[in-house]
């Protein structure tokens, strides 16, 4: 019961609403147990990154620390070369890709193209997209 999902806690929220027993005080406890372990979880997240974080630099202390000097610095130059691959190029290259399939898409393309494009496509990047292009606010219509 410490993992619920969102789906269930709004159909858990809804049904206190809706239930004569719901009152304002079971809602306020179970929105308070949401912040709890909401933040329960971003600190777990916080140490298991840490921990990752922390391997890895000791991994290569210890690689280092064994091998020759020339062989460290060999081995030092490719691992920065693919770290800054890792972080610059393939993230740009992703989001280049998403905003050109995403383009093709809205122009219609056959059903076997849609098909791949969508599986090719990242959700999270299409909900960004149609979330900064949402209007903030209904628009207001004149009265004549």
């Amino acid at each position: 019961m410490l993992f619920l999902t969102i789906k269930n806690r709004t159909k858990r929220l809804t049904r206190l609403n809706k239930e004569k027993g719901g009152s304002k005080e079971q809602l306020r406890k179970m929105k308070t147990r949401m912040k709890r372990i909401t933040w329960i979880k971003r600190i777990i997240g916080i140490f298991l990154v840490l921990a990752v974080f922390g391997g890895c630099n000791y991994a290569v202390l210890v690689i280092a620390a064994n091998s020759k000097t020339g062989e460290v610095r060999i081995w030092l130059k490719s691992y920065m070369i693919s770290f800054i691959q890792d972080i610059f190029t393939t993230e740009l290259i992703k989001i280049w890709l998403n905003t050109i399939l995403i383009r093709e898409l809205t122009r219609q393309p056959s059903k076997w193209k849609s098909k791949i494009m969508k599986l090719i496509v990242d959700p999270l990047i299409v909900r960004a997209v149609a979330i900064s292009n949402c209007p903030k606010s209904p628009p207001h219509l004149l009265r004549i």
